[in-house]
């Protein structure tokens, strides 16, 4: 098969939504054509990976990358648009970010009889006149911080 090396950008994390609808992060990388490619996996290591980076890829004549032994991506330098480097870095970690949003929010679901409590609270507390409502939030956060 014959192989070819081309230069690709390093874009940063992404989140997919696959079938089955758990989010992950996915890498993503545009090559020389503009288009753009999704990765499950990194493709070099963690710690040289960063968005707006520029790596020589291997890829075979099927359009598989290489990523490993003599073929692996090779670092090339750092996009000359620092603009847009900062750009992808910014979508980079906004993708990390809501990615750990969405796990916090699947723990505190699976803690549903403690939310049904929290929604007691709110329920009582909408109930109540303006004026008592910082009594009644005092009066909870001492219940749930007393020793």
């Amino acid at each position: 098969m014959t192989e070819s090396k081309h230069n690709w950008l390093y874009l940063g994390r992404r989140i997919s939504v696959p079938k089955s609808g758990k989010p992950r992060i996915v890498y993503a990388w545009r090559d020389q054509g503009g288009e753009e490619h999704w990765y499950k996996k990194r493709l070099v290591e963690a710690w040289r990976c960063s968005p707006g980076a520029v790596y020589t890829m291997t890829i075979d004549g099927d359009g598989s990358v290489y990523t490993g032994g003599t073929k692996k991506p090779v670092f090339v330098d750092i996009h000359e648009d620092e603009e847009y480097v900062d750009k992808l870095k910014a979508e980079d970690k906004a993708a990390h970010q809501e990615l750990q949003l969405i796990k916090e929010v699947e723990k505190a679901n699976e803690k549903k009889p403690f939310v049904r409590h929290l929604d007691a609270i709110q329920m009582a507390y909408r109930d109540m006149r303006p004026q008592r409502r910082a009594a009644f939030l005092g009066w909870v956060i001492w219940y749930v911080t007393r020793p």
